[in-house]
Parts: C-alpha cells; structure tokens; sequence
C-alpha cells in the first residue's frame, strides 16, 4: 500500500500499513532471556502472533478520482470511479437513462492495497438532508476481498440502499454484470451517522449496522483482495444523495480481538 508522507498524519491506526506488524511489536517489547526454555516460549508466541493491518480516513477536501497520495486503487475498467467531496466519498456515475441502459452496474469503487485475508471494515454513512429520489436506487458498499483488473471486479459487496429499504451481501464474480446474492435483509430508518459494517473471516461474511448483524453468509470462493468502498445509483438523482464520511478497515491473518464489555444484570445494585 502506497502512502505519501504528507498523509501520514492524516490517518490513525496504520501500524506502518502493515509494515509493523503485530509479530514484530511483540518481537521488540518481550526479548527472550538467556533461559532456553524462556527463548523457545518466546519464539512460539512471537510466531504465533497475527500480522494485522489498519487504516482509517476522514475524507478530507476533494479529489476525483479518490486516491489520498496513491493509498485508493482503480485498474481502468468499466466500472466508475470513487471520488470525494468537502469530507465525503461518494460516486461519479453519470446517471443518464442512454449511460444506464449501455451499463447498468457501472458501480463506483476504489480499494486499498496489502491486507491480510481476514478483513473488516466499516464507513459511516451519510445522506442528503433534501428529499432522495426513491424510484432507483442510491447505495452505499463496504468491500472486501476485493480485486479487480482491466476486465473486471470480483469480491465481497456488503450494500445498503438509503432508506435501508434493503441491505444485501452479494459476491462479485468478475466477469461484467455477474453477481449473486448470498444473503439479504432490510433496516428501517438508516440514517446519517449510522456505521455500516462487514467483516470476512474464513469462509463467513458478515454486515452489520452500528454493532448490530443484520445478515450473514457462508462462501468459500475469495480468499484474497482488499477492503474498499462502492456506491451506486441508478438514473435518478445525484451521486452526492449518499456517502461516506469516514472508514476504517483492518485486516489480520487469525481471529480478529472482538472483546464484548458483558453486561450488568438488571438487578445488580452497588453500594
């Protein structure tokens, strides 16, 4: 993953693109003692670490297409390309009835680059404060898995449309226009601020909204690709009706840390 310095600062929670890794933290802070039984504990655990990665943006100023020092990819290809906005990622698709009947799911897309194969990622959605045009649809994607080459896309789509009216994940299958669904669901009053989520370990995909699952899928067919954002619309309305405001993506070759605060019985009293 490519990254200029001047976004160095702009980003939380790199740990160095991957470039640091967890192995390698744990590495430097617990050095093995001379006792061989100690050096052996060491090594196996130091082995035993995942290697993660992370990444996260607010989508500060403009750009078209979405790039932040060359960290957002797109290989030219049919699809659009994502760009962003006064603080919002959003697509450029043009919208117009000819454009939409020559390509139908022109999806706007951009990915990162260098993750590991277990992968989450969420963005915080945000909507038009006027009224959105509901004869098509206007969706906002969470990717994963993803890649993509002059010919086409494949990976993991977790999509919503504005009103929640329906929320799929559905598996690219890199050929121009094939799709499947794998699951489906539907989330009554989404609104601006609510984080879209979805997360791939092993061979289960998982979209939630604000912590909460919404629908779950069992596929084994991408093993490999990158986390990234997508939007659509159909030919109806303006590509700024639904957006991004920020993301953050991890990804990790074993389980991902999903520490649950537990919850206080409803009787417990302190005094």
């Amino acid at each position: 993953m490519k990254i200029g310095m001047s976004q160095m600062g702009k980003f939380t929670g790199l740990a160095m693109l991957g470039l640091l890794s967890s192995t390698g933290l744990a590495a430097a802070q617990s050095p093995a003692t001379g006792d061989p039984a100690e050096k052996a504990a060491t090594a196996s655990a130091t082995q035993a670490a995942a290697t993660t990665q992370s990444f996260a943006t607010s989508f500060d100023g403009d750009e078209n297409p979405l790039s932040e020092g060359g960290t957002w990819l797109h290989t030219n290809n049919t699809y659009t390309k994502a760009a962003k906005v006064s603080g919002v990622a959003h697509g450029t698709q043009s919208g117009s009835p000819s454009q939409q009947r020559a390509n139908l799911y022109d999806d706007s897309y951009a990915i990162l680059s260098g993750f590991s194969p277990n992968q989450k990622a969420s963005g915080v959605f945000q909507r038009s404060s006027g009224t959105i045009d509901s004869s098509c649809s206007h969706e906002v994607e969470i990717l994963l898995r993803w890649a993509d080459s002059s010919n086409g896309a494949r990976g993991y789509e977790c999509l919503i449309n504005h009103d929640g009216g329906y929320a799929q994940i559905m598996r690219w299958n890199g050929t121009y226009g094939s799709f499947t669904e794998l699951a489906g669901n539907s989330f009554t009053g989404l609104k601006s601020g609510d984080r879209v989520e979805c997360q791939a370990v092993g061979n289960v995909i998982t979209m939630s909204i604000n912590g909460t699952k919404l629908a779950e899928a069992t596929d084994g067919t991408y093993a490999t690709g990158n986390p990234g954002v997508g939007f659509f619309r159909g030919n109806c309305g303006s590509n700024s009706d639904v957006g991004f405001t920020s993301f953050e993506a991890s990804g990790s070759d074993g389980a991902f840390d999903e520490t649950v605060k537990p919850k206080a019985p409803a009787d417990l009293t302190v005094d």
